[in-house]
This record gives C-alpha cells, structure tokens and sequence, in this order.
C-alpha cells in the first residue's frame, strides 16, 4: 500500500508541473502565437487538474473564461474599472467581474 501511495505522490508532482509548464507557455509565448493553441493549452492543463483532482490558483482561473473555457487575449477583450473590473469574453460575451477590496 505505500508504494502506491508513494507512486501517486510522484503522479500528482508531475502533473503540477505539467500544469505549471502549460501556463508558463501560455504567457510568455509571442503575441503571435494563435488564441486557439493557447485555448488548447488551457484545456489540457484543466484536463489533467480535473484528472488528478487539482485546484488552479486564481491567477491560472483568470486567464480563461469560465463559461467557454477560451483564452482572455487581454488585447482583444473588453475592460471595464469602476468599483470593480468587468472582464468581457471576445469569444462568448460573458462577463467576468472581479470586486476590488476596499
């Protein structure tokens, strides 16, 4: 029983790595690069968090939308700052909103 316990361990390490890896990959990549590669990027690291039951942190959950699970190109969605940040999906239309704190 330990040594599966112990492979496991090694799984989950791995696996956040991956993760980690992925979305290193989405942000310091060249503007370039296409929106639909990056969505993918987006899915395979939620396959593999969902897989292994992982949690994002909240910056990796800000950078797609929660609707459609499509990259946020900070470029080409819509902004909006007043008491809190609305974030608007260029893909879905649905809106993200983020209170600040006081």
């Amino acid at each position: 029983m330990v040594r599966y316990k112990s492979n496991k361990d090694k799984q989950i390490k791995q696996a956040k790595k991956i993760i980690d890896r992925l979305f290193y990959l989405i942000d310091n990549a060249d503007y370039k690069l296409d929106d639909e590669l990056r969505t993918r990027y987006i899915r395979i690291a939620r396959k593999i968090a969902m897989k292994f039951r992982l949690k994002l942190n909240k910056e990796q959950k800000l950078r797609f939308c929660p609707k459609c699970h499509h990259y946020i190109n900070p470029l080409k969605s819509k902004h909006r700052v007043k008491k809190s940040i609305s974030i608007k999906c260029s893909n879905c239309n649905h809106k993200r909103i983020i209170h600040l704190i006081k």
